[in-house]
């Protein structure tokens, strides 16, 4: 990914990061290493974006059990954690490297100077809790930050277009977002 960002750096006037889920996490965590390399960035999207390793904050234990059931399946819950869990094991093998903002950006001392973020949401998502802290810590350091919650929809809800109506709406903001800070001049 940071190649990537490197890449376009060295074409374009103005580039953009944007992922969903673990994508997220791979825009963000490059975000982040932009903002320490001196690197500008015109916007950051992050859709229900993988921000944090800690498996045992509030938010996804309250999942864990508010979710036991779900839309007839029991067990959601716990699959849910346990899935989120063998993934981190895949995607940083060293729990002591789970720390590392650029694995897990919600880990970095501070968010200060990071481009302007949108983050979008989903109800019944697993990752929610943690997004919404990322939003609340983007404010205190005063990096322009726009959520946006979709209620009643569920992890993955933005590729469905052709199903949902709110993945339709979703997609909608995130390309004006994108298109508008693609208008402004070079940071």
């Amino acid at each position: 990914v940071w190649a990537a960002v490197l890449w376009a750096r060295d074409r374009f006037d103005r580039v953009v990061l944007a992922g969903d889920s673990s994508g997220g996490n791979l825009a963000a965590a490059a975000a982040i290493k932009a903002r320490d390399q001196g690197v500008p960035l015109a916007l950051q999207v992050l859709v229900y974006p993988v921000l944090d390793s800690a498996a045992g904050t509030a938010y996804k234990l309250g999942f864990r059990q508010r979710y036991a059931t779900f839309a007839g399946q029991a067990g959601f819950g716990e699959a849910t954690f346990d899935r989120i869990a063998r993934i981190w094991q895949q995607y940083v093998p060293d729990p002591a490297e789970r720390t590392d903002p650029y694995a897990s950006p919600s880990h970095a001392d501070s968010l200060r100077g990071l481009a302007p973020t949108v983050v979008v949401t989903a109800e019944h998502d697993f990752l929610r809790g943690e997004a919404e802290d990322y939003v609340r810590r983007l404010r205190a350091d005063h990096v322009p930050v726009t959520l946006q919650e979709f209620p009643g929809q569920i992890h993955g809800f933005f590729q469905m277009r052709g199903a949902l109506q709110d993945a339709h709406r979703a997609m909608d903001l995130v390309a004006k977002a994108i298109r508008d800070a693609l208008s402004q001049p070079p940071r």
